[in-house]
């Protein structure tokens, strides 16, 4: 019984340390390990956070923001939970014309070319990056 509610404990202690990305979890792996071996965000929750993120820094009027090609789905959803003001500023466009990539590593674990531009905003969980927010200079 000890053993179990040390098990619970540690859960529950984890689930609020890393709200509002406590689906981001990797056991006891290093984070280089778990950013090499495996998906991050698999549910793009990280992706509004770097939305809102983009929008406070550039206060442009249209803001270019483009993802990997088979996350434009999480792109969109995220970009329809900002107010409709924010989203108005929002240009979804291709990477080629975009100022700002964003990625959550879905299906791309790997470095992302240095023609992004550099990486200017991150999100970790425990140690393992989650989401990245590059700009093109």
């Amino acid at each position: 019984m000890g053993l179990l509610t040390i098990g619970v404990l540690h859960s529950t202690y984890r689930i609020i340390r890393d709200h509002p990305y406590q689906n981001v979890y990797f056991s006891l792996l290093p984070g280089p390990v778990a950013e090499r071996l495996f998906e991050r965000d698999y549910w793009g929750l990280a992706g509004r956070r770097g939305l809102e993120w983009i929008l406070a820094q550039d206060q442009a009027g249209r803001v270019a923001v483009a993802t990997d090609a088979r996350a434009g789905l999480m792109l969109h959803n995220n970009h329809l939970l900002l107010p409709p003001a924010e989203r108005a500023r929002l240009l979804l466009t291709s990477a080629d014309q975009a100022r700002y990539f964003l990625t959550t590593y879905r299906w791309h674990p790997e470095l992302y070319p240095a023609s992004y531009g550099p990486e200017v905003y991150c999100i970790r969980v425990n140690g393992v990056k989650i989401l990245s927010v590059f700009r093109r200079p």
